[in-house]
């Protein structure tokens, strides 16, 4: 996190966005002997900041404990969502074969070789669905995506 009097910033692994729009730093001042008056320094939206000291002469300033008030901020935006819709009953269990595009995985259009039992197709996407996110072998794809869905769907989420 880096930020100033006006704004509070965190790196989301592209850019820095907005978290907050008021910092306050607060604390005892602290010389040789404790004080009864606080050190504030109180920074606005606007830019201003306001600062309360001890009486000139104070020489040092021990521990200052720094609180920062957030107000987060909701990123907005759509998330990606992929749906795989199984279909067809399973007669013999075996091997399906997922294959799955994106740029951002290594190896796209990356083929996942996923065991299947026999039965209707939630029956056996409930076994992909479990297999994607646990296996070690899909652990690219849950890097990039958040695995869910029910009944005959998988559900990939961005």
């Amino acid at each position: 996190m880096k930020g100033n009097c006006t704004r509070l910033e965190r790196w989301n692994g592209t850019l820095w966005e907005p978290i907050g729009g008021r910092i306050s730093i607060t604390g005892p001042a602290l010389s040789r002997e404790t004080v009864e008056q606080e050190l504030t320094l109180d920074c606005d939206p606007s830019g201003g900041s306001s600062t309360k000291k001890k009486s000139p002469g104070t020489k040092e300033i021990g521990d200052v404990s720094i609180e920062i008030l957030v107000d987060f901020i909701t990123p907005t935006g759509t998330k990606q969502v992929a749906t795989a819709t199984g279909a067809g009953t399973v007669s013999v269990a075996g091997n399906a074969l997922f294959t799955i595009t994106d740029p951002g995985l290594t190896g796209s259009p990356k083929a996942y070789n996923v065991p299947v039992p026999t039965g209707l197709p939630a029956v056996w996407m409930d076994a992909a669905r479990v297999w994607f996110q646990t296996n070690a072998a899909a652990a690219d794809l849950r890097a990039l995506y958040d695995i869910s869905g029910s009944d005959a769907k998988l559900v990939l989420i961005a």
